[in-house]
């Protein structure tokens, strides 16, 4: 597929804190294997360091743009003011964690291809699945997004139902829904979304496959800082 027959994207990635090493890793690979295309960076209280690696991203890539928090904001804080400043994204939204990113040249082409042969499928990444206990079950049916399809069977005998989902730290997602579902759930800060916006696209109708060929993902553990609330229902 030639890339001018490619969907619009427009890409996303957070960086967070303190961690330098994983902001250049991203911004290097993106320099090699990311197609020239613009970013929308994130800086969620992100060390000089890592400003400094941004800046000089933004000298050499006009198109980029950054929006600043001198405090955390949260993934789910951050990530919607990213999907609506300064305009309105492309057709496709791609997500990149900072501990996720593109190895191999072929990775856009090959996520390209997949949006174009199955028009059914609203998001694509890494799927996966958790059980869902009585708090998820709950956020899940007070939210504005529901609109009443019953749940997935739970997966094991002491869950309420299942949740199916992709992987937060890397995905592609029709901007149309993001836009129908006022992606992120207000309630969110920063844990949590990818699992309801896996049930929310369901709710919908939507569908989601598995797609990440030439994408690194989650290369880092956990550095979510433990102060952030997690929301209780």
């Amino acid at each position: 597929m030639a890339p001018h027959l490619l969907p619009s994207v427009t890409v996303c990635v957070l960086f967070f804190g303190d961690h330098a090493p994983l902001a250049r890793q991203f911004l290097e690979a993106w320099r090699r294997y990311g197609g020239g295309l613009p970013l929308r960076i994130g800086l969620n209280a992100c060390s000089t360091t890592t400003r400094t690696l941004v800046e000089e991203h933004l000298a050499q890539s006009p198109g980029s743009t950054v929006i600043c928090s001198e405090v955390n904001l949260g993934k789910s804080g951050m990530m919607r003011r990213l999907l609506r400043e300064p305009h309105a994204p492309n057709e496709w939204v791609i997500w990149f964690d900072d501990d996720s990113f593109p190895f191999r040249a072929d990775w856009l082409i090959s996520l390209g291809v997949a949006m174009v042969a199955d028009p059914c499928v609203v998001m694509f990444g890494v799927p996966a699945a958790i059980p869902a206990d009585e708090r998820l079950v709950r956020l899940v049916t007070s939210a504005r997004w529901y609109r009443g399809r019953p749940l997935l069977p739970p997966m094991t005998p002491d869950s309420v139902a299942r949740l199916e989902f992709i992987l937060g730290g890397f995905w592609a997602l029709k901007a149309e829904c993001l836009t129908a579902l006022d992606w992120p759930d207000e309630r969110l800060v920063q844990f949590e979304e990818d699992y309801l916006l896996g049930e929310a696209i369901r709710q919908r109708g939507g569908m989601i496959s598995s797609c990440h060929s030439g994408v690194r993902i989650d290369t880092a553990p956990r550095r979510a800082p433990t102060e952030l609330p997690r929301h209780c229902g």
